[in-house]
């Protein structure tokens, strides 16, 4: 007899799930990491309505530091906090960059413009969130 359909379907969602999630050997802390984005998806107000925009891909360098109270995201200092135990929340105020210290899952979310705008208009104002996994670097 062969395997239930059910047992292979489970099976398989459990496969492409460890495959398509990277394993940590250990909680990440201070150093290096190369965050790759995954997704990266934006809208932007364009006569004052909210419209979808393509977005590329965005990748990330990180580096934490001060025992997790402080990264810095590609040049800009963020203050940091851990909480729900292994989520790192960073923030600059305008921009929010969350980890998951254990299974390396990120998301980023930039929204300066829409709290500046710089037109009347509000066309200026754009809002992206970018999802992904970081690993650590080996070169940095």
């Amino acid at each position: 007899m062969g395997a239930c359909p059910l047992n292979r379907i489970i099976l398989t969602t459990a496969l492409l799930t460890l495959l398509s999630t990277p394993i940590m050997a250990q909680e990440l802390g201070d150093g290096s990491y190369f965050c790759e984005g995954g997704l990266t998806t934006g809208i932007k107000a364009v006569n004052r309505q909210w419209t979808p925009i393509g977005q590329d891909t965005k990748n990330y360098t990180v580096s934490l530091k001060d025992n997790l109270t402080t990264a810095t995201i590609d040049g800009m200092t963020y203050e940091c906090q851990t909480k729900f135990f292994e989520i790192l929340g960073c923030t600059t105020g305008y921009y929010h960059f969350s980890l998951n210290l254990t299974s390396g899952r990120f998301t980023f979310d930039q929204s300066y413009g829409f709290i500046r705008g710089e037109t009347p208009g509000g066309d200026a104002e754009i809002i992206t969130t970018t999802l992904g996994f970081c690993t650590p670097d080996l070169q940095g």
